[in-house]
């Protein structure tokens, strides 16, 4: 198959197709992404992404374009969105500095506002005496696109388009189609009370330069240091007082033909595609930066709802009902109850009348009855430790992924030394490794790392790790070699006591 077949024109988009509340919408941004462009994408942006409602798809769709990043400066017209570290911003560059100098001069010398969304253009009073600071506020917001701390949209707050358009509009009463303020800002701005870009926090600089340095926080990935098809994440590993490059490049796919999104070598990625009225899906792994690569098709899911009483949740969204945690997923809500549950919620909504018969779609009755784990095990904690690695919730559940009879001891594999018995060649020593795999679970996953007392340090041993004594090794074979005694991998081990893991001697393989 194709790399366009397996990804689409850009599966990073393609993921938010699931976000359109419409049927119409999620199938036109299905079509736009997966082989189609052109008409698709054409009714999809004129029919789908002005409406409000489809706000959610709208804000995914401009995150996989550009996604919010933190930090602004550098810039020569919009000064007053400088210094703003703690701030997130998806287009903060000199060329969106110069669009919005060049948006405010046209509106300046034309007297009207055109903006996208906008059906006519508004005529405007002479905006250098009607709010110039806030009429530069919204050039600089429309282009450097200032995004929300969380739902991430970039849509300026309607209280902010009311007031200046309402000083500002020239001939309100006879204007093209009645034009008023409210109007206008019902098209341009989320309803009173969503979340919003408020334009007041740029009517003045930024307080940063006068904090002390080291009170600001840096961003070293801003601007994007690394070549092409890389990423670049923080280097969490320099030692104190010594030089260091405070970034990682490294080697990415790209999510489609067309995709601006990219993920590092080794990672793997949830491509969704439509079946029908099914969710269907694919998980690809990035193996080298020529593509995605090695695609295993998903289970396809019904993204029905799930209703509790008049109450409807989404599919695969979470929420708290009375003492019990839930997820509505493909039209069940699955619930487990909470560690610890307020008096006042065991007062006003008790668990026997928030979850009972009826009360919610697709038989949640049947989530909390026999035969709801796989190969009909019971569902109960005895947990063993398979050979290869892996913690199962019993021995019935081993069974059922496929292990063969006896490769299994009882307990969890993270409480168990991983190096008992000779795992290791000749002149290797044996490392307690905890590890996670989210591979299938009849693969292996190793507990444990066998590093040679000589030569090449292979790769599985090339971790920054930290001894007992807080000095931090460049490898795990660095610290094996000395005699030291492993803490734990990673640096950042100054001054800190830990328990020592102990490293045992290879056997005579």
């Amino acid at each position: 198959v194709s790399k366009l077949g397996r990804l689409g024109l850009d599966a990073a988009k393609l993921g938010c197709c699931n976000r359109a509340v419409s049927s119409e919408c999620r199938g036109l941004c299905g079509r736009a992404f997966s082989k189609e462009w052109g008409r698709a994408w054409d009714a999809l942006q004129t029919s789908c992404l002005t409406r409000p409602q489809e706000s959610s798809l709208f804000t995914c769709l401009a995150e996989s374009d550009a996604p919010c990043q933190q930090g602004c400066s550098g810039l020569t017209f919009c000064t007053h969105f400088n210094h703003r570290p703690n701030e997130l911003f998806r287009s903060c560059n000199a060329r969106a500095d110069g669009a919005a100098e060049e948006d405010l001069s046209l509106w300046q010398e034309s007297r009207t506002l055109i903006l996208p969304g906008l059906a006519a253009a508004i005529p405007l009073k002479n905006i250098k005496e009607c709010r110039m600071d806030m009429w530069k506020a919204v050039a600089c917001s429309l282009h450097l696109r200032p995004c929300h701390p969380t739902s991430l949209t970039n849509s300026i707050c309607w209280h902010d388009c009311v007031r200046l358009l309402s000083q500002c509009v020239a001939d309100t009463d006879t204007s093209e189609g009645g034009v008023t303020a409210g109007s206008v800002c019902g098209t341009l701005s989320p309803p009173p009370g969503s979340p919003c870009v408020s334009l007041t926090s740029f009517l003045s600089p930024s307080t940063v330069p006068n904090e002390p340095p080291w009170r600001v926080p840096t961003s070293p990935c801003r601007p994007f240091p690394c070549p092409s098809r890389h990423v670049c994440t923080i280097n969490s590993e320099c030692r104190t007082a010594e030089p260091c490059r405070p970034y990682i490049c490294t080697p990415a796919c790209t999510l489609g033909e067309v995709s601006n999104v990219a993920v590092p070598v080794g990672a793997f990625v949830s491509v969704p595609y439509s079946s029908g009225l099914e969710r269907c899906g694919r998980v690809c792994e990035c193996r080298n930066s020529d593509g995605l690569d090695e695609c295993r098709a998903l289970p396809c899911v019904d993204p029905a709802p799930c209703w509790l009483g008049t109450s409807k949740f989404d599919h695969d969204t979470e929420v708290a009902v009375g003492c019990d945690l839930c997820v509505c997923h493909a039209g069940e809500l699955m619930c487990v109850p909470r560690s610890t549950c307020p008096q006042h919620i065991h007062r006003y909504l008790p668990i026997s009348r928030a979850i009972g018969s009826g009360l919610v779609s697709r038989s949640m009755k049947s989530r909390f009855g026999t035969g709801e784990l796989p190969c009909g095990c019971a569902d109960h904690w005895v947990p063993v430790c398979a050979s290869n690695g892996r913690t199962f919730p019993s021995e019935c559940l081993a069974r059922c992924a496929g292990l063969d009879e006896g490769s299994w001891v009882a307990g969890d594999c993270g409480i168990l030394d991983a190096c008992a018995g000779s795992r290791c060649g000749r002149g290797e020593v044996c490392v307690t490794a905890p590890a996670t795999c989210l591979t299938l679970p009849s693969t292996s996953c190793p507990q444990h790392v066998c590093v040679p007392l000589s030569g090449a340090c292979p790769t599985e041993s090339s971790f920054v790790a930290c001894d007992t004594l807080g000095r931090t090794f460049d490898s795990l074979c660095q610290l094996v070699r000395s005699g030291s005694s492993l803490a734990y991998l990673g640096g950042f081990c100054i001054n800190r006591r830990v328990r020592t893991i102990e490293v045992l001697p290879g056997g005579a393989g």
